[in-house]
């Protein structure tokens, strides 16, 4: 998924049935068994890359949207191990979950 496209879903979200979008604060991924909010985002090449730090205070949506309309054609990626592609979200109660 590019940042544009994770962009334009946010966007849908935010006008249609779920126009609270704003309310949400969170960006949470799953890294093993885990579901967190302490990530980093770092941008390498054409691919903004989302890894768990535990040190990291949480990231919120606001700051991902910047990241991403900086980045609009970079590629989302959850960096562990190995690097896997973000191909979606889902909305939870206080925020966003990709994977």
């Amino acid at each position: 998924m590019r940042g544009k496209d994770l962009l334009t879903a946010l966007q849908v979200d935010a006008t249609g049935s779920l126009s609270e979008l704003s309310s949400f604060t969170y960006v949470y991924a799953i890294f093993g068994e885990k579901q967190t909010n302490r990530l980093a985002m770092q941008v390498v090449e054409d691919r903004i890359e989302i890894s768990y730090e535990a040190k990291q205070p949480p990231l919120t949506v606001t700051k991902l949207v910047a990241s991403l309309n900086q980045h609009k054609e970079a590629g989302l990626y959850l960096k562990s191990e190995n690097v896997q592609p973000v191909y979606g979200y889902r909305l939870v109660e206080d925020g966003i979950i990709i994977g």
